[in-house]
């Protein structure tokens, strides 16, 4: 697999994967920073263009992108459901950081909002 970075930015890394068929692929997260929590001022959501967008991100565009990509119907929802599926997962990790007490907060409040956006359900225990 080959690689390429989409970003040199520390706050935006995005890699891409390139299989042996020649198929991209989004690589792994890693290096992880929540820039609506440490760059309060930044009005963008995001370092790539999503659907011409880079802010007030939607549902909407997310399935432009996916169908630019050529993803069925079934892989989309399935990726979302994977999303509802994991939210408690996602809260686990954020609970057992080492972020202060307040900053984990707000990054629970950016996750939920998120979540909305994309009319996800975020549904707490």
């Amino acid at each position: 697999m080959k690689t390429a970075s989409v970003s040199g930015m520390l706050s935006n890394n995005f890699s891409l994967l390139t299989d042996s068929q020649g198929q991209v692929l989004l690589a792994p997260a890693y290096d992880l920073l929540n820039t609506r929590i440490a760059l309060k001022d930044d009005p963008e959501e995001s370092a790539l263009t999503i659907n011409g967008k880079k802010r007030k991100i939607q549902r909407r565009d997310f399935d432009a992108l996916a169908k630019s990509l050529e993803l069925n119907d079934r892989q989309i929802a399935n990726s979302y459901l994977k999303f509802e599926r994991n939210f408690q997962d996602v809260l686990s990790f954020i609970n057992r950081s080492f972020l202060p007490q307040t900053v984990q907060q707000e990054y629970i409040s950016v996750l939920i909002e998120g979540y909305h956006k994309l009319d996800i359900q975020a549904v707490q225990d």
